[in-house]
């Protein structure tokens, strides 16, 4: 229900609060130390998470990825010669949909090239 929520930016509703705080209390239960946020949609409900533990227990793999990406295209001599395009988006489901739950973490000033 997490996805759904973020796409929908329905996760501040009192009931959706809710249920992040159910499946938070499950993990808890159990001892846990660390939760990876193994979701795409996931770290867009950081602020939410860190504020029902009580703790920054969270690990967001999007963060390492990024960064690992970033020195790759840096190391290759292509990155170099190459001029920057502009970006382009390739999504599995609705491109409409995709433009609107990206303006969570985008600001698309124009709508980007949808493929």
């Amino acid at each position: 229900k997490w996805v759904e929520m973020v796409e929908n930016h329905t996760q501040n509703l009192p009931e959706n609060f809710d249920v992040i705080k159910n499946n938070l209390d499950i993990l808890l239960a159990e001892g846990v130390d660390k939760i990876v946020l193994g979701c795409t949609h996931y770290p867009y409900l950081k602020n939410i998470l860190v504020e029902i533990t009580g703790r920054d227990i969270f690990i967001d793999p999007s963060v390492f990825f990024a960064e690992s990406i970033c020195d790759n295209i840096q190391m290759t001599e292509t990155f170099a010669r190459q001029k920057l395009r502009e970006p382009e988006f390739f999504v599995s489901s609705s491109p409409e949909k995709f433009v609107q739950s990206a303006e969570i973490f985008y600001k698309l000033t124009d709508l980007p090239t949808l493929i």
